[in-house]
């Protein structure tokens, strides 16, 4: 109930940290009275402020504690916060669980899928991880997409229609297919506002993407990389043993060029 109280003074305290104009380009109904899970996509410091001034409800949100005992931690505990830390698999389970746990008591729970940000060149979204889904399975909650795409002055959002979870599917098919609808989303805003690639300068880009890290002071690129979901082995993984094999005469053979 305090958390409840305190939401309207989080959002004044956060409001000088979200330095682009809040586009709400769509904004579906959001049922009252049930747990909703808003899954988002991740790519600055300003994307919790703006999630939660935009879709205007008390919400919890799960977040990594390296920022614990910074303001920004102050901020999230005045809030409500799960905190978990990444890599770390009983604290996940630890995580899950509070957030279940909330979920019941019928709090909502904002998660980012991606678990880090997005400052890919060309990727609408990363890989998904299934916890999202999980957490949804056990508390019963629906899940209402958010994304998000900025530019330099404004941010511009779509709170997309509820997507309810189907228990009886796999969850790895299920996150797969909420990923499917937060991209759609995604290129959604990215068409209305289309710019023109050959326009894009790459060292431009990569200069903004080195400013959004500098906002946050505790960014730490390996980190960061660490926490994003590997689908596929690299292919210095899938060669990895060939480092140890010994070349004998034997075997030599099969280093000989068709």
């Amino acid at each position: 109930m305090l958390r409840k109280i305190f939401h309207p003074l989080y959002l004044k305290l956060a409001k000088p940290i979200i330095k682009h104009k809040i586009e709400i380009i769509r904004k579906e109904p959001v049922p009252k009275g049930i747990p909703i899970i808003f899954a988002a996509n991740h790519s600055t410091t300003h994307d919790v402020p703006i999630v939660l001034t935009s879709i205007k409800k008390h919400t919890y949100v799960l977040a990594d504690d390296v920022p614990r005992h910074t303001f920004d931690g102050l901020l999230f505990f005045l809030n409500g916060v799960v905190w978990v830390t990444r890599g770390d698999r009983q604290s996940g389970k630890q995580a899950s669980f509070h957030a279940i746990s909330l979920l019941k008591r019928k709090k909502n729970l904002l998660i980012f899928p991606e678990g880090t940000w997005n400052t890919s060149e060309n990727l609408l979204l990363l890989p998904f991880h299934k916890g999202v889904i999980d957490i949804a399975k056990e508390s019963s909650a629906v899940i209402v997409p958010v994304v998000l795409d900025y530019d330099k002055k404004s941010c511009r959002v779509v709170i997309g229609e509820l997507f309810k979870v189907d228990k009886t599917s796999d969850s790895v098919d299920e996150i797969a297919r909420l990923r499917d609808v937060m991209a759609t989303l995604k290129w959604e805003l990215i068409e209305a506002n289309a710019v023109n690639r050959a326009d894009v300068n790459k060292e431009d880009y990569h200069a903004y993407v080195n400013f959004l890290r500098s906002e946050w002071t505790l960014w730490d690129t390996e980190r960061e990389a660490a926490a994003i979901l590997k689908l596929y082995p690299t292919p210095a993984e899938v060669f990895a043993h060939l480092e140890q094999i010994e070349i004998t005469k034997d075997n030599a053979f099969l280093l000989r060029p068709r």
